[in-house]
């Protein structure tokens, strides 16, 4: 046989190998599905699959920590939308263990916040009664923390401190005592040196 006639056969029979491979590959007509033992299961089926973890999304904030008895700014992401008490608990804390390496600590305690708030430019955080527990030199490095941490969003100028609600004299960075609001240049010796 030979020309068109042998090249037709020779796709007749490329087709039934085709076929043939294709039928052997294929589930077989049943009418109901059946359970396979997990050992019968081919490798890697039953694995859950690999999944990358979202991006992180939020909003930057700086946070006020302290390294050789001074301010360092260190930065975090917090959820979109974080208010003031997200962002005195990422303060609380503390350092990751990178900076942790570094010498880089938190002096607020957690769970000296009672709670926080803003009215016309001036943030309200009410102490616990435990702050006033802490030494002169730790509360003096904490409420710095604070006051910079607090006065670097949008709008806040300046901090008062209560403790339940009730004004309570804070030692400013030269030592003095004072209800009234706190600033950054209140703690002007304490941040961090500039370069």
């Amino acid at each position: 046989m030979r020309g068109p006639g042998r090249r037709a056969l020779a796709v007749v029979v490329a087709a039934a190998a085709g076929f043939s491979a294709l039928a052997a590959c294929s589930v077989g007509a049943e009418d109901d599905a059946h359970r396979i033992a997990p050992d019968q299961v081919p490798f890697g089926l039953l694995e859950p699959p690999a999944t990358s973890a979202p991006p992180a999304s939020g909003e930057a904030v700086g946070l006020y920590l302290v390294r050789d008895d001074r301010l360092t700014l260190v930065s975090r992401t917090l959820a979109s939308g974080a208010g003031l008490p997200e962002l005195l608990g990422a303060l609380s804390t503390g350092p990751t263990e990178g900076e942790q390496a570094r010498g880089i600590e938190s002096l607020l305690p957690p769970d000296q916040i009672a709670d926080v708030g803003t009215e016309r430019g001036v943030a309200e955080v009410d102490l616990s009664p435990a702050f006033s527990d802490l030494r002169p030199e730790v509360q003096t490095l904490a409420l710095a923390q604070i006051v910079f941490t607090l006065t670097g969003r949008s709008g806040i100028g300046s901090v008062d401190f209560t403790i339940d609600g009730e004004p309570v004299e804070v030692p400013r960075a030269d030592g003095s005592l004072t209800t009234e609001s706190l600033a950054r240049d209140d703690f002007a010796e304490l941040a961090p040196e500039a370069g």
